[in-house]
């Protein structure tokens, strides 16, 4: 995989899964734009792998203007973009019951607002010059099935999902945007996107270890798999070749 013309901004950077995709996308060449509310994503990038092919920004997705700050930022250190992965997740485990208006508020905010505006910030900076445009969403088995004290998480999951088969309607809406995202958010029957038009794909990964993803079960639905690696990523993350 040669993603060496793609410059990718990804969120969630500092540890765990947008981690291990940031190191995976550098790996194969990408110019990578590490994102995150923890300082720590600044240490990354003295990882050999991202030695001259990453920056790295802190801001908290909570934050109203965090998307268009970051996006124009991003474009100002990189020249552009043509990748987004919004991988930045929180999580609480609380009871329905428990939940407080803040803590759902925050959850909101980052699960669903922060790749919203992202995605709306990456839609309005493609240009004619830029081929095969491609979001990535993060999603989860959460939105799927029903774990205890998770409620408010699922919530938000379950809205991310749906985001790309909605992109069509949303991001492709405008005359400057149909040109670049002219099919986004159409799929199969089995999920796979239509690769006539620009990539907006969910991915559910299953239960989570280390930098990696290791889960061999199903979705709930014929012919939707969980993600098993950061591997099996690979056939999304190549945007569109």
């Amino acid at each position: 995989m040669d993603l060496s013309d793609r410059r990718i901004l990804l969120t969630g950077a500092a540890q765990g899964l947008g981690l291990g995709i940031s190191r995976r996308l550098a790996r194969a060449g990408a110019r990578i734009v590490l994102v995150d509310c923890d300082p720590v994503v600044k240490d990354h990038l003295a990882d050999p792998v991202f030695a001259g092919s990453a920056i790295a920004l802190v801001r908290d997705l909570v934050e109203p203007d965090a998307a268009r700050d970051l996006v124009r930022t991003a474009i100002e250190k990189v020249g552009w973009l043509n990748g987004l992965v919004n991988c930045a997740a929180w999580s609480l485990h609380k009871a329905l019951a428990e939940t407080t208006i803040q803590e759902f508020d925050r959850l909101v905010a980052i699960n669903q607002r922060a790749p919203f505006f992202l995605s709306q910030e990456f839609a309005k900076a493609v240009c004619d010059t830029i081929l095969d445009p491609c979001i990535v969403n993060i999603a989860s088995v959460n939105a799927s099935i029903g774990n205890a004290n998770l409620t408010g998480y699922a919530s938000t999951k379950g809205g991310a999902r749906r985001y790309g088969p909605s992109y069509g309607g949303g991001v492709g809406a405008s005359d400057k945007s149909r040109n670049h995202f002219p099919r986004c958010g159409s799929h199969h029957e089995h999920g796979e996107f239509d690769r006539r038009g620009a990539n907006c794909r969910p991915q559910t990964p299953g239960a989570l270890s280390g930098e990696a993803l290791h889960y061999g079960g199903r979705d709930s639905r014929p012919g939707r798999l969980f993600v098993r690696s950061v591997s099996d990523l690979d056939h999304w993350l190549q945007l569109g070749h």
